[in-house]
């Protein structure tokens, strides 16, 4: 989520074209997305595999 994550987020950091509030505000984007699709897939995929 912000630039400390991964190598090329503290490259495009150092850039100082991007800052660290954008930063945060798309990386909160990402990280709401994939919270919502991951606990899809486990309800749909994982658990009928499981029996649960």
């Amino acid at each position: 989520m912000l630039s400390s994550g991964t190598g090329t987020n503290a490259v495009i950091f150092g850039s100082k074209r991007v800052t660290i509030p954008q930063m945060a505000k798309c990386g909160f984007g990402l990280n709401l997305l994939c919270v919502i699709l991951l606990t899809l897939l486990m309800y749909t995929y994982v658990l009928p595999i499981l029996s649960l």
